[in-house]
């Protein structure tokens, strides 16, 4: 029995992966831009790509459970890549599907970093609108003329840009 359908499955998964990283890319300067219908966009293309890696996901578990009952091991576990590696004798395909494994965690890797820089910046973001709101819409408990606490407001209530009482 040979790993290389596994790999296949792990390269498919990779693939997957890119395109997410691809999204991901565009998301960042779509965030800079503050262009949302854009975003919901790549959001929506990002559920698609997120169907084709559980797809891959399964293919994977699937080949690695035939690679397993191939060896003559009764076992329904979901064995990861590294659990796979100590069943693989053969130098030649262990090294294959080493490096596959190691190419697709690299990218995993990147993958991380690049959602959290965008969570970042999305986060930012909504500081930043949340900052904008508060200076356009009036607080009137944050007004800068004292006023004794017994007595009720007086009829000098400045107006900001926008009122929030309606």
């Amino acid at each position: 029995m040979s790993v290389q359908p596994i790999i296949a499955a792990l390269l498919q998964l990779e693939q997957c992966y890119e395109q997410m990283m691809e999204q991901g890319n565009r998301k960042t300067q779509i965030i800079i831009k503050n262009d949302i219908n854009e975003l919901m966009k790549i959001m929506i293309a990002e559920k698609g790509i997120m169907r084709k890696v559980q797809e891959a996901e399964d293919a994977l578990s699937e080949q690695s459970l035939a690679y397993i009952r191939g060896k003559g091991i009764k076992s329904q576990l979901k064995l990861t890549v590294s659990e796979l590696l100590k069943l693989v004798f053969n130098a030649e395909e262990k090294l294959a599907l080493k490096e596959s494994q190691e190419r697709l965690n690299d990218l995993l890797h990147r993958m991380k970093q690049l959602n959290d820089h965008n969570q970042l910046l999305l986060e930012q973001s909504l500081q930043f609108a949340n900052y904008q709101l508060d200076l356009l819409v009036e607080h009137p408990e944050d007004n800068a003329f004292y006023k004794r606490p017994d007595q009720q407001r007086g009829s000098y209530y400045p107006v900001g840009k926008l009122d929030a009482r309606g």
